[in-house]
């Protein structure tokens, strides 16, 4: 009694594409997380210092063009200090998470409402602001990973 072979079915998706698309991709990915967390600061820095940006150049506001000019600041801070000086990186990332984590929030605090209905306030709280802490912290930190590769070692 002979057995037919069975056949195996080919991926969809050849291993060796994706070995060559996975610089692009951790480009990609890299620049929407920091575009995303450079939004936020954009975003946030404006809302905070409004009282002193009023006005415009030209046709841009200047709580956007402060806005513009901090996350600039926080982005090329951390690149600079992140290999040599981990405590100033370390709070310029603090500041730069706090935008973000400012931003998703409340979405957050929805969802654990919403997943953790009948649990006391103080918890549903304590979980959302973890969370969003720690995806804030997650995204301000992983985009520059994913652009830059990890930190070297030092000795």
């Amino acid at each position: 009694m002979n057995t037919p072979i069975r056949r195996a079915i080919p991926a969809p998706i050849d291993r060796a594409q994706l070995h060559k698309s996975a610089p692009w991709l951790r480009l990609l990915l890299g620049g929407a997380i920091i575009a995303y967390t450079s939004y936020t600061t954009v975003r946030g820095v404006g809302e905070d210092f409004a009282p002193l940006l009023r006005g415009s150049i030209g046709p841009a506001p200047l709580t956007l063009i402060g806005g513009l000019f901090a996350a600039l600041l926080l982005t090329l801070g951390q690149w600079l200090t992140s290999e040599s000086y981990p405590l100033v990186y370390s709070a310029l990332l603090f500041f730069d998470a706090r935008y973000t984590q400012r931003q998703i929030g409340a979405s957050v605090e929805a969802l654990a409402n919403y997943h953790m209905t009948g649990l006391d306030p103080w918890v549903i709280m304590g979980v959302s602001l973890g969370a969003s802490w720690g995806l804030a912290l997650l995204a301000a930190r992983y985009g520059e990973i994913l652009l830059l590769g990890k930190r070297a070692k030092r000795e």
